[in-house]
């Protein structure tokens, strides 16, 4: 009889354990448009002080929005990228050091 208590307690604690770590790594669609919406107001945040950056300074550089914003060379390219690409900023120069951002 104990052996028989023990293997059902066994299995209620094995089916409660299995159905919490599953639930912990399912993320159903709002919980993943919740994570896309923060990554997208960080992502208009910083482009936003690197547009308010330009209207101070005129004109910036990668390393001046590494800097600022405190991200990766390839991340400031990005947001860089973008927001010419949203024809908010013009890029003068071709390559290397000599590239600058002014505004539009």
């Amino acid at each position: 009889m104990k052996k028989i208590f023990s293997f059902i307690i066994g299995a209620i604690v094995g089916i409660f354990a299995t159905l919490f770590v599953l639930g912990k790594q399912a993320v159903g669609p709002q919980e993943k448009q919740a994570v896309k919406t923060s990554d997208k107001s960080k992502k208009g945040k910083a482009k936003q002080k690197i547009l308010d950056l330009l209207q101070q300074q005129g004109r910036v550089t990668n390393n001046d929005v590494e800097n600022l914003i405190g991200v990766s060379d390839a991340t400031a390219t990005n947001y860089l990228d973008e927001l010419e690409e949203e024809g908010l900023i013009v890029q003068q120069g071709k390559t290397g050091r000599s590239v600058f951002y002014t505004l539009n």
